[in-house]
């Protein structure tokens, strides 16, 4: 695998991770909205019991002011736990989806070096019966020559003789 293909990866790679910390700020954006939501809900609840302490006749302000309190920590409580839960499903969410992503971008390289290392292996081949087909040829060559040379002697030992 050659480093510009390595770098494509680490490309992706990066650039998934941005998309994945934008869409974690968004969600804790919502997940902050949804606070304030609560947060006013609760204001205008406490507004309403206010109202109602003021008006003559009304029961006593402990009394309604204990009555008020308790649903109101409840829907507090509820609204926090609702948020931790929803906090979790997300950061569940994108730990699932960067496993996903990361085990998806290995089997990406680990193919992209299967591909590489079957080329390498069929050049090696191609140059090794490459080398074989020359070699066999200089055999050839060097015997063809040994045994012109083989000849020529053997005709100059017989021609030495007559």
């Amino acid at each position: 695998m050659n480093d510009c293909t390595l770098c494509v990866c680490v490309d992706e790679l990066c650039e998934q991770v941005h998309e994945l910390k934008e869409e974690l700020a968004q969600s804790e954006s919502l997940h902050k909205q949804q606070v304030m939501e609560l947060g006013q809900s609760l204001t205008i609840s406490f507004q309403h019991s206010l109202v109602l302490l003021s008006l003559p006749g009304s029961c006593s302000p402990t009394l309604l002011l204990r009555s008020v309190k308790l649903p109101l920590l409840m829907s507090l409580s509820a609204g926090v736990a609702e948020l931790r839960y929803l906090s979790g499903l997300v950061r569940e969410e994108e730990m699932q989806r960067l496993r996903h992503e990361q085990e998806r971008a290995v089997e990406r390289m680990k193919s992209e070096f299967e591909r590489e290392k079957h080329s390498l292996q069929k050049q090696h081949s191609a140059d090794l019966e490459g080398s074989i087909e020359k070699t066999n040829s200089k055999l050839k060559s060097i015997g063809k020559k040994l045994l012109t040379l083989l000849l020529l002697r053997l005709l100059l030992i017989v021609a030495q003789r007559l």
